[in-house]
């Protein structure tokens, strides 16, 4: 089903059902956007090792058949309730899988329920099929309950970087771990357009701008009242605010950016500042099992240009 002039929402507990990654995937296909809203009992107040891995898993389960997917983590570390999402003004239809348990249908009842009260649109419901243990096809697993042995991941200061063309999930996933670990500011690097003239297919990348406000626009979905600062990485030679803010916390990178961490706590640690905390997030593969690339992103699309000349 293609939705249309809006996007999607799905209800998974993934404390309790070992599903909830296929149903993530299977509901992404057909929408542009989609809004996965977590609604299991296992969130502390704050975000931890368990709210990264459920960020990093939600993404790696489209990032191979809808990489593009403009996946948002609805999380209630960072404030989002039925009463808040229930305000989401794109959203025009919700998931209802086969066998679905008790708490996501009561939560799928309550969501229209209120938005029926407040005179909203009715959401439509969109028919899933039911999902077995065997069509996760391996992937099936659960987010421990006990936050006892969890490591907090919540800080006031947060900083992230990166290009940020052609997003996909590989771009959201650092994205939507940052904002959800930030209570206060996050610091998004982004590459100046100068940096990016001898990028393959250059002229195919998007501006500066362009790029910002696509980063600024998807952390307002994620956590509406984070304030963000962004600023142009110009020059690599130059140490970044993550090397120069005293009061930075922690950086969020991938696992092919983890050299740049260090390098990063290298520079603070000379200048006398606390080392930023590394959190590190896997890196994410598309149908090819390479991993996901602008790179590859902009070739696809300058191949589907040239086929429909």
């Amino acid at each position: 089903m293609d939705v249309h002039g809006g996007a999607r929402l799905v209800f998974v507990d993934a404390s309790t059902d070992p599903t909830w990654k296929e149903k993530v995937e299977r509901s992404a296909s057909g929408t542009q956007k989609l809004y996965v809203h977590e609604c299991g009992t296992w969130h502390a107040p704050k975000a931890d090792a368990r709210t990264v891995e459920w960020i990093a898993e939600c993404f790696a389960s489209v990032a191979v058949q809808q990489p593009r997917a403009d996946l948002v983590p609805l999380l209630p570390e960072v404030g989002w309730c039925l009463q808040k999402t229930a305000e989401l003004e794109d959203l025009v239809e919700v998931c209802a899988f086969e066998g679905d348990d008790e708490q996501v249908l009561e939560k799928r009842e309550a969501l229209r329920s209120i938005r029926q009260e407040r005179g909203q649109p009715t959401l439509r419901i969109a028919p899933m099929p039911f999902v077995s243990k065997e069509d996760a096809d391996g992937r099936s697993s659960t987010i421990e309950k006990d936050p006892s042995h969890a490591e907090g991941c919540s800080f006031d200061f947060v900083a992230v970087g990166g290009t940020f063309d052609r997003m996909h999930a590989g771009h959201r996933v650092l994205l939507a771990v940052a904002a959800v670990c930030c209570s206060s500011e996050l610091y998004v690097g982004i590459t100046s357009d100068r940096l990016l003239v001898n990028k393959a297919d250059k002229e195919l990348i998007r501006t500066y701008s362009s790029r910002e406000g696509a980063v600024r626009e998807y952390l307002s979905n994620v956590h509406p009242s984070l304030k963000v600062t962004t600023g142009a990485l110009s020059d690599p030679k130059e140490p970044t605010a993550a090397s120069t803010e005293e009061h930075m916390q922690a950086l969020v990178v991938s696992e092919e950016t983890v050299t740049g961490g260090n390098a990063i706590n290298a520079d603070r640690k000379q200048r006398g500042f606390s080392p930023l905390k590394l959190i590190v997030i896997k890196l994410l593969f598309g149908r090819t099992q390479e991993k996901l690339s602008s790179t590859a992103l902009r070739q696809e699309d300058k191949s589907a240009t040239q086929s429909a000349v």
